[in-house]
């Protein structure tokens, strides 16, 4: 076997197999539960003491497999997240169109306003600035002649 050297300029001593426990530690164990550990190798420096563990060939060949599943799952749950966030963010744009660019300041810094909101609000906000008025086109009006808010009767000022 070959010497594994530290950064100290000692040599790594083996000590044998060794299991490193992840996870929580439960007291109470159901005969049918797993214990999660990772089985390796545990070396000790003969200078400075550092230890190194080394992971079981086989653990990490099975935990690249793992990982290869959950990636997919992963990557999926995350466009999943960013599809509905797009979606929340136009209906916010479209909701809100009519509104001046203080209403929405007031809506962005508010917070807790429009509960449903508030994350698309928070996005909004660096782009309140560069918003350009003249090129909005007005809400349609309602049978009053004057602008319907989103929200009913509710003023906002």
């Amino acid at each position: 076997m070959e010497e594994i050297k530290c950064s100290c300029g000692g040599t790594f001593q083996y000590l044998g197999p060794e299991f490193l426990r992840t996870g929580n530690i439960q007291f109470l164990v159901d005969k049918d539960v797993e214990e999660k550990c990772i089985p390796g190798e545990l070396y000790v420096c003969d200078r400075c003491r550092c230890l190194r563990f080394c992971a079981n060939a086989i653990w990490i060949s099975e935990r690249k497999a793992w990982w290869e599943e959950q990636r997919a799952e992963v990557e999926r749950e995350q466009q999943r997240q960013q599809a509905n966030f797009q979606a929340r963010f136009q209906a916010f744009l479209r909701d809100f169109a009519a509104y001046s660019s203080q209403k929405l300041e007031k809506i962005a810094s508010g917070g807790s306003l429009f509960s449903g909101y508030d994350e698309v609000a928070q996005a909004a906000t660096p782009s309140l600035g560069s918003r350009n008025t003249s090129s909005r086109s007005p809400a349609p009006a309602g049978p009053d002649g004057k602008t319907p808010s989103p929200l009913g009767s509710g003023n906002i000022s």
